[in-house]
C-alpha cells in the first residue's frame, strides 16, 4: 500500500525531522519489524502463549505508534491488554489480528 509507506514517511519527516533519505531507511526497517511483529504474534497466539503474545503485541503497538499509525496501534494494545488478562481465546483477538494484517499486508510487502 504505497499510501501507508508514503504516509509513514511523511511522519518520520515532520515528527522527527529526518531527511529524505534516513526517513526512506527508517520505512524500511519499520517495514521489516511490522513484519515480524505480526509473524511473531501470529505464532505466539497460535501456541496460545499469553506472555509471549502480549510481548509481540506491546512491540507492535510501539511500532506502529512511532510510525504515526495510532489508529492500528490501538488493535495492538487491544491484543496486549486481552493477552495480559487471560483472554487469547476471545473472538476480538483475532479480529484484531486480522484487521492488522488486512491493513498492513500491502505496505509490510512492499506496496
Amino acid at each position: 500500500m504505497r499510501d501507508l509507506a508514503d504516509r509513514i514517511h511523511g511522519h518520520f519527516m515532520s515528527a522527527f525531522g529526518l531527511s529524505e533519505p534516513a526517513a526512506s531507511s527508517l520505512v524500511a526497517s519499520s517495514r521489516a519489524s511490522m513484519s515480524d511483529g505480526l509473524v511473531q504474534l501470529a505464532r505466539a497466539l497460535a501456541d496460545s502463549d499469553a506472555e509471549r503474545v502480549s510481548h509481540w503485541a506491546h512491540s507492535l503497538k510501539g511500532n506502529l505508534l512511532n510510525s504515526g499509525l495510532a489508529e492500528f496501534a490501538v488493535l495492538a494494545a487491544s491484543i496486549e491488554e486481552q493477552s495480559v488478562a487471560g483472554s487469547l481465546d476471545s473472538e476480538e483477538i483475532r479480529e484484531n489480528l486480522a484487521c492488522l494484517k488486512a491493513a498492513l499486508g500491502g505496505f509490510i510487502s512492499g506496496g
